[in-house]
């Protein structure tokens, strides 16, 4: 049943509307052009986690899964050894890019630590949920949403918010959420100890993650690559309207990947038991669990938006840009939950290699179609290239998952067509 998967996901769900509320009072109390350079930090701070998730989190999972299990007791520390070492890769990246779209030297830091310490819980969230320990998970989910409220409630109470003030208090709402789950982690013996174990990730490198990698990088040239088009050629002040109207679909945006986190643990042990029918059930309840998200979710954003017009993001977007761009955002939010659904059933079965190559596909698409729009139309109609390519992922992902569970289980005809 959906219930069987959204109550996991109740931390998931506190998460979403704390950031939120955050966001929203952001948008209030800082200028156009820092909201929008915040936002498109938050942009590449999701990105991250989307390779954190390809280079470690998808891989674990499809390796505790396995029926293989020789390796399973090498591998995760050798992976968690490895995620440490990017770290610092990742810290100094955000760094250069906060610099680079107007933070100040203490707020890019504070952010870079940010994105540090989120990428360090993600891994540890992950082997949670891959060995089945989802109370933890869901305590640190709910920890991090009760830091977030509170600097929401701070940022609203203050005189004056300043984007440092914004970006120093992130990192302090991660902390709580990281040490709930880190330090439980087997691997973490220390950070010499788990460094040493970095060189097995070599084997975890060139089975799963270099393509799950590359799926996950032209994944997000597909996804958002409005975001970078409009920053690089129009600048953050004109990427602020997209990021003020992306609070509508927020909700279900976020809750996707959680979904998915459950979900595909489920799959794979489906697929490992050869239980088909068990994951075209499991298939449907993820699948029906978005798209009921995403109806709800829409209904309540037209009723803001008729009730309150252009007040409810503070009169700093206008009404024909409001609708227009809200409605892009669930075309593309409708989309993404539809190939979510179907890449999880891929990640289970370790199809790590065919989703980059269908998402580089995609990829150009989106490009191409994001750049032209933004030109012929303005920097919202980037949005309506996007969809193209969320669009034509879909159905490649429908097509290729149809063929996988027919060939695996040996079935053909019907079965092959069932959604």
């Amino acid at each position: 049943m959906a219930i069987r998967l959204v109550l996991p996901a109740t931390g998931s769900l506190a998460m979403s509307a704390a950031q939120f509320v955050l966001v929203f009072v952001l948008l209030q109390r800082l200028s156009v052009t820092e909201f929008g350079a915040l936002a498109f930090l938050l942009v590449v701070h999701q990105f991250l986690i989307g390779c954190w998730s390809a280079l470690f989190a998808a891989p674990l999972l499809a390796i505790v899964s396995s029926p293989d299990t020789a390796h399973d007791g090498a591998l995760p520390p050798a992976m968690f050894g490895a995620a440490l070492a990017a770290m610092p890769v990742a810290f100094v990246a955000v760094l250069v890019i906060a610099l680079a779209n107007g933070f100040d030297t203490p707020g890019a830091i504070g952010f870079a630590g940010f994105s540090a310490l989120m990428l360090t819980r993600y891994f540890a969230r992950a082997w949670y949920l891959a060995q089945g320990r989802r109370a933890r998970v869901i305590a640190s989910d709910y920890a991090y949403a009760l830091m977030l409220g509170g600097l929401a409630i701070v940022c609203l109470v203050r005189s004056q918010v300043s984007l440092r003030f914004a970006v120093l208090g992130q990192p302090l709402t991660a902390l709580p959420a990281v040490l709930l789950l880190v330090p439980g982690v087997p691997a973490w013996g220390g950070l010499g100890t788990a460094l040493r174990q970095i060189g097995g990730y070599r084997d975890v490198w060139r089975r799963d993650a270099r393509w799950s990698l590359t799926g996950v990088m032209a994944g997000e040239m597909t996804a958002n690559v409005h975001a970078y088009l409009v920053t690089g050629l129009f600048g953050a002040a004109a990427y602020a309207p997209i990021a003020a109207t992306a609070l509508f679909v927020r909700p279900v945006l976020v809750l996707i990947n959680p979904l998915v986190d459950f979900e595909r643990m489920r799959m794979a042990g489906a697929i490992a038991r050869r239980d088909w029918a068990g994951l075209r059930h499991q298939h449907a309840v993820l699948a029906g669990t978005i798209l009921a998200t995403w109806g709800a979710t829409a209904a309540v954003a037209v009723a803001i938006i008729v009730l309150g017009g252009t007040a409810v993001l503070h009169n700093k977007v206008p009404l024909p840009w409001l609708w227009l761009a809200t409605a892009l955002w669930f075309v593309i939010a409708l989309m993404r939950g539809l190939h979510a659904a179907e890449g999880a059933v891929l990640q289970g079965a370790g199809q790590f290699a065919v989703l980059a190559r269908l998402a580089l596909i995609t990829a150009g698409l989106s490009a191409v179609a994001a750049v032209l729009a933004a030109l012929v139309g303005g920097p919202i109609w980037a949005m309506a290239g996007v969809a193209v390519g969320e669009g034509t992922y879909v159905i490649l992902l429908v097509q290729h998952r149809r063929r996988f569970v027919a060939g695996a289980s040996g079935l053909r005809g019907d079965f092959a067509h069932v959604g």
